[in-house]
């Protein structure tokens, strides 16, 4: 084969090469992408739950208070438990990153919030403020989150035992340790029945995957199929 036969058989292959990867690309992410992985730590009363009590589709999102695309999800998920109020339960799980100075300082205000009854109180004000808090540091940090635990009526000298109390920050670690076990790595990360989801980047998504789980044949239609 001369060299120009050459040439342009390698346009040719080339070209299909960057088709191929283009078409990759632009579907990556517009469709969840689902049996990434099973859920290795079911769900049981300790966690935090909203939404219905006897909820057919549950949603366990392993999540960081100071994770932007976490704070980009969360009107995306307060509005599918209020358009299916009965069918749908929210299960919050903490996945502090390490790269993330308050981290673990948010997840155990929030925990510590929960022994008040004021758990979903605190993951709220914490991700309608983030962009107020993520811009200091973990020590500024703490005197910020005692101003908001006040805001929502925690007693300050229970909540001041409780971020004491060295069970706290085990149980934010334990449930990393869950998440990473599951196959983990990065927020949020999402889980309908047990199983794994990624990139459900629109409101549409979740709704796709959740009348899926509704409809009378989910049980023998796999969600792979979205």
């Amino acid at each position: 084969m001369d060299n120009q036969k050459i040439i342009w058989a390698s346009v040719g292959v080339l070209a299909v090469l960057i088709i191929a990867g283009g078409a990759w690309w632009m579907s990556r992410g517009e469709v969840p992408t689902r049996n990434l992985g099973t859920l290795t730590e079911p769900v049981t009363a300790t966690d935090w739950r909203k939404g219905g009590a006897e909820a057919v589709v549950e949603i366990v999102e392993y999540s960081d208070f100071e994770c932007p695309a976490c704070a980009a999800y969360y009107p995306i998920l307060n509005q599918l438990v209020v358009e299916y109020p009965e069918e749908v339960a929210l299960i919050y799980r903490y996945f502090p990153l390490p790269q993330h100075a308050s981290a673990e300082l948010t997840a155990a205000f929030a925990e510590a919030a929960g022994r008040q009854g004021k758990f979903w109180e605190m993951h709220n004000i914490m991700f309608d403020n983030q962009s107020a808090w993520t811009i200091s540091s973990a020590a500024d940090n703490e005197a910020l989150f005692k101003t908001y635990a006040g805001q929502i009526g925690l007693n300050l000298a229970q909540l001041e035992a409780d971020l004491a109390d060295p069970t706290i920050l085990a149980h934010i670690r334990a449930e990393y340790q869950s998440g990473a076990a599951s196959g983990v790595d990065s927020t949020p990360s999402f889980f309908i029945n047990g199983e794994r989801i990624i990139n459900p980047r629109r409101y549409e998504d979740f709704v796709a995957l959740i009348e899926g789980q509704l409809s009378p044949v989910s049980g023998a239609t796999s969600t792979n199929e979205l």
